[in-house]
């Protein structure tokens, strides 16, 4: 037992720091010279990085992003941590992306490192998680709206697989979704309000500074 517990918290620790990887910070910097996480929604994440420091930017942080969340599953793997193992490392990455030790504690909200983390264990649930989050950002453009409905379409997809649901899977979905209902709280009340900023809404860097905007 003591080996058991050992192992799934040594899987917990390397996901966390895979996850504390700050790529969002990194490509910002790289690319337009700034910390994106002092415009728009003043965090890490590929839709802000997108709006602070360009398209290049955002794809790599996309692609990069969901790699961590991918890794920390396969690592977990390989130190055979099992699958409460594997569960940990993807929960270690979604909140080393959200709270990261490289990077002041001040990173994204998870999303595109909770999808990588699920592409590792139920390939499925991850598909079903991208279609109807991108049919729901085609259609309003919310990245918030999408990240929400992915999650609950994971969900539900691991309950309806025809082999019957996976374990690790089901539980990683339903912590994806409660992290995010939590780490998108604010994006939930502008959504109700009408005030969320909806994807390739530009930012324009030199006049926004520091200044608190509501952003998503």
């Amino acid at each position: 037992m003591a080996r058991k517990l050992g192992g799934i918290a040594l899987a917990a620790g390397a996901g966390y720091l895979l996850g504390s990887i700050p790529i969002g910070v990194i490509m910002g910097r790289l690319a337009a010279g700034v910390d994106v996480r002092k415009y728009g929604s003043r965090v890490s994440g590929a839709a802000n990085v997108l709006r602070a420091a360009g398209p290049v930017a955002a794809a790599a942080t996309l692609g990069l992003d969901t790699t961590k969340g991918y890794l920390a599953v396969k690592l977990a793997e390989q130190l055979r941590a099992g699958e409460e193992g594997a569960v940990a490392a993807a929960v270690g990455a979604a909140v080393g992306h959200s709270w990261p030790v490289f990077a002041d504690f001040k990173g994204g909200r998870s999303v595109v490192t909770c999808w990588g983390s699920l592409m590792a264990l139920d390939g499925p649930a991850a598909a079903s998680a991208a279609m109807a989050g991108s049919l729901t950002i085609a259609t309003t453009r919310y990245v918030s709206g999408g990240a929400l409905t992915g999650a609950a379409a994971a969900a539900a997809a691991t309950w309806l697989c025809p082999q019957g649901p996976s374990r690790r899977a089901t539980w990683f979905t339903l912590f994806t979704l409660a992290f995010l209902v939590l780490r998108l709280q604010d994006n939930i009340g502008r959504l109700r309000r009408g005030q969320e900023r909806r994807l390739g809404d530009q930012i324009n860097v030199a006049r926004e500074g520091a200044a608190p905007q509501p952003e998503s």
